[in-house]
């Protein structure tokens, strides 16, 4: 469907060339006023030209066979002559090329007929369908080129909405990203924090020197908490910085040890563990997001609980398992939510699986599987 619309310049168009035909301009003098209205309707009809281009060769040929069935000349001035000259280069500037040479050919014809009923030379129809088709031609060149140039800015438009597109992935997984890690740092700390200083709280009156360990232990996770703050800071103003170490495998035993001092149990257990090595910085850091969140959730939700961390590393897969038995019982330890969210989003960009739910025996169990194939290239 053409969209095309009149534009004011086809409404003076045809308004100057119904101008130039009331003024006699290249007619035989002595015609009458029927005739004068059947030369009227291609000027008229030139309005249309780029809305419906073949509208106006057949209200052209009406013209001429009207004048031909009421026995008058056929139109044949110059505001008629002008406006088959526009109207067959709209054809070719406004149509697919097959319906323009369609519209072409029509327009031959109809200049034919007319030419006959004048019985005119066929000297003179050469003459005019080559002044027709030297208008034609520039009008399919002028149509190409609008359509190529229309495609290039589609082209244009559409890549800009996908660098837009881009960049606002590139944000939300980045944001996302950096919602994790202050979960991460922030959650795990002051969850440790809270119940070091309710164990305090419950020892201070029968064992202040306990009580006074607690709340030491809250001095440590605290400045503990404010260092790795300070070093993600650091590292999202300045990424190539490099400030400080990232957490890995390696730092699990500090891990467990800093929720003994909350009061969790915990024991490390590595079955058929190969060389760390062989497993990626960034799966490294996950893996140790892991059992920070199971033991975070442990501390939160339990008193005293015992927790078991195991380990295991195959060719293909690093498991990591981590089961608690539930404690002495339940703790009110409010938290945010999104621990196991965001741990599952972790998981998942590099194509693991994580399972957690309650145990048939009491308590709860966290299970993280990770294809040791994944790329090193992933932020966890």
């Amino acid at each position: 469907m053409n969209t095309v619309r009149p534009s004011r310049f086809d409404i003076a168009l045809a308004a100057g060339l119904v101008a130039l035909q009331l003024t006699g301009a290249g007619e035989v003098s002595g015609l009458g006023v029927r005739h004068q209205l059947v030369s009227l309707v291609l000027p008229v009809a030139v309005v249309a030209r780029r809305v419906a281009p073949l509208a106006v060769v057949l209200a052209f040929l009406v013209a001429t066979l009207v004048a031909a069935a009421v026995d008058e000349p056929q139109p044949d001035s110059m505001a008629t002559f002008l406006a088959a000259v526009v109207a067959v280069y709209s054809a070719g500037a406004y149509l697919p090329l097959r319906r323009a040479a369609g519209v072409f050919v029509l327009w031959m014809c109809v200049v034919a007929i007319a030419l006959i009923q004048d019985q005119s030379p066929a000297d003179d129809w050469l003459f005019r369908a080559g002044l027709l088709f030297a208008a034609w031609v520039p009008g399919v060149v002028a149509r190409r080129l609008r359509v190529s140039e229309q495609a290039a800015q589609e082209a244009a438009a559409e890549e800009k909405r996908r660098a837009e597109t881009g960049a606002e992935q590139a944000v939300a997984r980045e944001r996302a990203r950096i919602a994790r890690e202050l979960h991460d740092v922030v959650a795990h700390a002051v969850t440790l924090m809270v119940v070091q200083a309710a164990v305090a709280e419950e020892l201070h009156e029968r064992d202040s020197q306990a009580a006074r360990a607690a709340l030491a232990s809250v001095q440590t996770t605290g400045r503990s908490a404010i260092a790795e703050l300070d070093r993600m800071l650091r590292l999202l103003r300045e990424p190539d910085s490099g400030v400080g170490p990232l957490p890995s495998l390696a730092g699990l035993p500090d891990l467990i040890a800093e929720a003994g001092r909350a009061g969790v149990r915990a024991e490390l257990v590595e079955q058929e563990m190969r060389s760390a090595e062989a497993i990626s910085p960034a799966m490294q850091i996950c893996a140790y997001r892991v059992v920070q969140e199971a033991l975070t959730n442990a501390a939160k939700h339990t008193r005293n609980p015992q927790v078991r961390v195991v380990l295991r590393q195959s060719a293909e897969t690093l498991e990591i398992e981590v089961e608690d038995d539930g404690g002495a019982g339940p703790r009110d330890t409010p938290g945010t939510g999104y621990g196991l969210t965001g741990l599952r989003e972790r998981v998942s960009l590099f194509g693991g699986t994580l399972q957690t739910g309650l145990r048939a025996g009491g308590g709860f169990r966290v299970f993280a599987s990770l294809p040791v194939t994944a790329s090193e290239s992933v932020q966890a």
